[in-house]
């Protein structure tokens, strides 16, 4: 009996907590106002500074793609230089 009385009055005090945690009209305007106080402000980058970053990537990458074709071609002629020089010796062998 005891517990019951227990659980009944912590129950009613859940409940008077819940039902005043309401707020008042000026709590709420306060809330409402929030959102205009702070407005996001987006990062714009100029147009110059983009396309100069973009020009820089695009040279990058074109210096890239020329210096691997240009490392298998002298790779290539390493190896025709090689059989060449050694080419006396297929005939001993």
């Amino acid at each position: 009996m005891e517990k019951e009385q227990w659980i009944l009055k912590q129950t009613e005090q859940v409940n008077s907590l819940i039902n005043s945690t309401f707020l008042s009209e000026d709590q709420r305007t306060q809330l409402k106002m929030i959102p205009s106080k702070h407005r996001n402000k987006t990062l714009i980058i100029p147009l110059k500074s983009l396309l100069s970053i973009a020009a820089g990537i695009a040279l990058l990458v074109t210096i890239n793609i020329y210096s691997i074709q240009k490392k298998t071609v002298s790779e290539n002629q390493h190896e025709q230089l090689y059989t060449a020089y050694f080419d006396y010796l297929t005939e001993l062998v």
